[in-house]
């Protein structure tokens, strides 16, 4: 290294999406925007946990699959100052619940192309939880996350 270059060090993985989700919060452009700003609470919508129609009730907004970690991201002291709440389901009636609805088509096109990749092999639910479902291919598609 020569007098004058700076030393480059890696950057953390996600920091600059993080970053971006920061400044986005601070130009009132955020996840925060709306109703979590506005009532200072955080509703955490898990899929197939009746979120849509939660979040329609008693914010009149529409909700989105955010997790704990993209609140805390994007403003960190916001985070430990509004009330955080979300609904579960049990475990096995959401992945029934899952497989049936994305199989059905899901939500969107995007829902329906991995239907059509991942779950279109499968007829019966049995062989889809025997044959696909480990913890690593629950991380495929957003609506098995746990």
């Amino acid at each position: 290294m020569t007098h004058g270059d700076a030393p480059r060090y890696p950057l953390p993985r996600g920091a600059i999406e993080r970053l971006r989700m920061r400044i986005a919060d601070l130009r009132h452009r955020g996840i925060y925007r709306g109703a979590a700003d506005q009532h200072q609470a955080i509703f955490v919508h898990i899929p197939k946990t009746a979120g849509s129609s939660i979040a329609g009730h008693l914010f009149d907004a529409p909700s989105a699959h955010r997790t704990c970690q993209d609140y805390l991201d994007a403003n960190p002291a916001k985070f430990r100052r509004y009330y955080k709440f979300c609904f579960v389901r049990n475990p096995w009636d959401r992945l029934v619940s899952t497989f049936f609805f994305l199989k059905a088509g899901g939500m969107n096109a995007d829902d329906r192309a991995f239907a059509a990749a991942t779950l279109g092999r499968f007829d019966k639910f049995n062989d889809f939880v025997c044959d696909w479902l480990t913890p690593e291919n629950i991380w495929r598609w957003i609506h098995f996350y746990p």
